[in-house]
């Protein structure tokens, strides 16, 4: 009998030609593309499971040729297949109980290592002392009951591979989210699902629960990260040192959000946000970026190699900072492909399609595109 996953395989199996198609749009064609597909093993219950990943160390935007293809075909078949595997990741699992060993602790205050291949079960909030450290080897997976967050003020490592990542994702239904307080969280080849499902935690914008959440001088590192299918947003993040890479952002309330923040980000996907506006949730941008942090004023944000796609608000909302945007993609939303609102923009090889404005300016904008 053919599984859910075993079939997401096959069908996703060949469908690097239409991410390729995509970003080479605004490429030469005689050009090669450096996209790669991940196959993490032991994902959920020892199966692989495909994990759309890009590696754009070879510029494919970095020329420019006309907008040509059946826009009505491509397009439809580019999100649905998205759609399709974001989805068979975000279905409950069928997990054997007796082999998921319960975290007990309310408090981590040394380290606690989570084992490589090992299946855990979270049922309480579980806080991270300033000096502790939480540890996830290859291959292990958490579980989390519902509306359940951890709370760190240490340190959060995944420690995952690209044939055995780090899942993390709830026992029922929806778990809240990873608050930190400061600390740092350092991520790779992590699928995190099926979080905020926290009511009691909102933050700005989206009015929904972030599956990360990181303030007060914080530092995030992520790599081959997938935040995919959560009730809220994918990610917020205020006041610290970001660094993001290969990873997407997908089926979540609200794109990443970033404030106050000293930005690295190269080579990322967010698609399909949804729009959820109902007077509180007013902004359901793909990716939302403002400000700078206050102690780096000579670093602007640096974003590279970005595919901003299917969101029911802008494409990239910025505001109240210089930014340096280069090779970026965005295509399908419902609003502003780019909007503009204060500081120095550097924009350099975009492509903007299918938006109810290309570009937005607001007063006190200075933008340059190349």
């Amino acid at each position: 009998m053919v599984t859910i996953l075993e079939t997401t395989l096959l069908f996703l199996k060949n469908s690097w030609l239409f991410l390729a198609l995509l970003f080479l749009l605004s490429c030469n064609t005689e050009k090669q593309s450096d996209l790669q597909f991940y196959h993490p093993k032991q994902a959920l219950k020892g199966h692989t499971v495909p994990i759309l990943a890009q590696n754009l160390i070879g510029n494919p935007l970095e020329q420019s040729v006309s907008f040509q293809f059946n826009k009505n075909n491509y397009n439809e078949n580019f999100r649905f297949r998205i759609a399709y595997f974001t989805n068979s990741l975000a279905k409950e699992q069928q997990i054997d109980i007796d082999k998921v060993l319960l975290i007990s602790q309310d408090s981590i205050h040394e380290s606690l290592i989570l084992k490589k291949n090992t299946l855990y079960h979270l049922d309480h909030p579980l806080y991270i002392d300033s000096l502790a450290s939480f540890i996830f080897e290859e291959g292990s997976q958490l579980y989390i009951d519902d509306a359940i967050d951890i709370i760190n003020f240490g340190s959060i490592k995944v420690k995952g591979t690209n044939d055995n990542p780090v899942l993390i994702t709830s026992f029922s239904t929806n778990w809240g989210g990873i608050r930190s307080f400061g600390g740092r969280i350092e991520l790779n080849n992590l699928i995190l699902n099926n979080a905020g499902g926290n009511d009691s935690i909102k933050v700005r914008h989206s009015y929904s629960q972030p599956a990360i959440y990181m303030i007060e001088n914080g530092q995030f590192t992520a790599s081959n990260l997938y935040i995919i299918n959560c009730l809220g947003k994918a990610l917020y993040i205020n006041g610290s040192t970001v660094s993001i890479r290969k990873s997407l952002f997908a089926d979540c309330d609200t794109g990443p959000e970033i404030n106050w923040s000293k930005v690295e980000i190269d080579s990322i996907i967010c698609m399909n946000i949804p729009d959820a506006f109902d007077g509180e949730d007013d902004d359901n941008d793909a990716l939302y970026i403002y400000g700078r942090h206050p102690n780096y004023p000579a670093t602007p944000p640096r974003l590279n190699h970005l595919l901003l796609g299917f969101a029911k608000d802008d494409g990239l909302d910025h505001g109240k900072n210089d930014m340096e945007v280069s090779n970026l993609l965005v295509y399908k939303v419902k609003d502003l492909g780019i909007s503009l609102e204060g500081g120095h923009m550097k924009l350099k090889n975009i492509f903007l399609s299918d938006a109810r404005v290309l570009i937005g300016v607001k007063q006190d904008t200075h933008a340059k595109i190349d």
